[in-house]
Order: structure tokens, then C-alpha cells, then sequence
């Protein structure tokens, strides 16, 4: 019986969708064809947006491995002020030579009174001046995000402390269950 009535309802709803074509059934079935085109084509039609979403990615996390490379904080500077120390002429030394040209942009960090920062990327230019090729322009700007990392002294300090403190090795000595094996 229950076959019967579900045989029943199938078929009056074939039967009315069989039926004389209205512009409401021309719509259905677009939309099913549609339906139908776009699941027989999934995944193909999503590859490349979402290629190009990973890639857009990638190269934002590039530009900023880049940007955290290039930037002379606070401690490439002597006392924080605008000359700079011996580190931070090593860094431009290998920002200017080493750097593909493309990603040669030096970042100066960004100091609460404006006028050291004003000094300090005349300190940058001055030096870069230096190890540029005549006529080759220096690319720096300035940047708000701090260089996540300590300076060498203290990286020094620490390491030094840390032989400082290492045991001298030891070899134990045999025990007499040592020697009966």
C-alpha cells in the first residue's frame, strides 16, 4: 500500500511537471541543468581563485619576511639617537650588496619624536651613499612595526653566562658490577 501511494505521488508530480511547458518550468530546469553543469565541472571552476588566494598570501608573507629583514630598529642606532652604530652600517653593508635589487627598500623604524626619525634616515642615506653604485638611489622609507629580536650584546651576554655556568664533563667512575661483566 504504502509502494502504491509513493508510486502515486511520483507520478502526479511527473505528470504535472510534464505537463504543458510554462515559463516557471523553463526556469526549473535551467536552473537544475545549471546545477547539474556546475557539480560535473566541481572542483575545476575553484582551482585558480583558489590558487591565487594561496599566492596572494604567500607573496604578503614575503613582503613582510622582507620588510622584517630590511628594518633597522633601535639597536642599529647608537644609544637609540640618529647616528648609527657599527651593526647597523654591517646591515646596510649587506642590505646594499646582497639584497636583490627588487628588495633592496631599507625600513627605518619609526621613533616617538620626529625629528630622530627625520635624522635618522639622513644617517641611512649618508651611509648608503657609501655602498650603492654612483647614481643608484636608495630606497628607505619608515615602518611602525618593530623588529621582533634583542640586540647582539645581550644575545652575547646570555650566551657567555650560559658556558660560564656548563659543568666540566665527568666520566663515572667503574663500579665492581662494572668489572665482573
Amino acid at each position: 500500500m504504502r509502494r502504491l501511494c509513493t508510486l502515486a505521488f511520483v507520478g502526479a508530480i511527473c505528470g504535472a511537471t510534464l505537463g504543458p511547458a510554462t515559463a516557471v518550468q523553463g526556469d526549473v530546469l535551467s536552473r537544475v541543468w545549471h546545477g547539474y553543469k556546475q557539480n560535473r565541472e566541481w572542483p575545476y571552476p575553484y582551482v585558480y581563485p583558489d590558487r591565487e588566494q594561496v599566492r596572494g598570501t604567500m607573496s604578503i608573507i614575503v613582503a613582510n619576511g622582507w620588510r622584517t629583514q630590511n628594518t633597522l630598529g633601535d639597536q642599529y642606532f647608537v644609544d637609540e639617537g640618529s647616528e648609527l652604530n657599527d651593526a647597523g652600517k654591517l646591515k646596510l653593508r649587506y642590505i646594499a650588496r646582497l639584497t636583490p635589487t627588487q628588495r633592496r627598500t631599507v625600513f627605518v623604524l619609526e621613533s616617538d619624536d620626529p625629528t630622530v626619525t627625520a635624522a635618522r634616515i639622513e644617517a641611512v642615506q649618508t651611509a648608503m651613499a657609501h655602498y650603492l653604485a654612483a647614481g643608484e638611489e636608495p630606497m628607505i622609507t619608515t615602518t611602525r612595526v618593530p623588529n621582533l629580536g634583542s640586540s647582539a650584546e645581550y644575545i652575547d651576554q646570555v650566551e657567555r653566562k650560559f658556558r660560564d655556568t656548563t659543568p666540566d664533563p665527568r666520566i663515572p667512575k667503574e663500579s665492581s658490577d662494572d668489572q665482573a661483566n
